[in-house]
């Protein structure tokens, strides 16, 4: 299960021009591509494995973008799957654990461990969304 956000745009552009946009913007952020079809791009993260802890923080799990014609203009629709709910769920569970060892043992500055794992998921999606907008921005330039 993903969370999905979503963020849209409209431009000027003709379609052809924004899919071929779209495609070097994901070539160039290495991100492997799922399927082209009728004005829409799926992309997802390909890189697998364990990555370095600032490019982890920069990568989104997935996304779409799909072009839809509004007569005279043209609508950018980027649908994107930042953080995985089951990332959610384990930091949720490491978090716990220094809690839980705190109250046992009455060590309560232990705790403030938990902050660290809950302060980078918020920072990571903080940063993934500035990195959507970015990418949205760059298309319809």
């Amino acid at each position: 299960m993903k969370l999905k956000y979503k963020i849209t745009t409209s431009t000027e552009l003709n379609s052809e021009t924004i899919i071929k946009k779209i495609l070097l913007i994901i070539e160039k952020k290495n991100y492997g591509i799922v399927e082209v079809i009728n004005g829409s791009v799926s992309f997802d993260d390909h890189t697998g494995g364990f990555i370095g802890s600032w490019e982890y923080i920069r990568r989104m799990k997935s996304g779409k973008f799909e072009v839809i014609n509004n007569g005279s203009s043209n609508i950018v629709v980027f649908e994107y799957y930042p953080i995985p709910v089951s990332e959610y769920i384990w930091v949720g569970i490491i978090s716990l654990l220094p809690i839980g060892f705190g109250i046992i043992n009455q060590v309560y500055i232990v705790s403030f461990i938990s902050c660290l794992f809950i302060g980078q998921l918020i920072f990571k999606f903080y940063n993934l969304k500035t990195i959507a907008n970015e990418m949205l921005s760059e298309v319809i330039k």
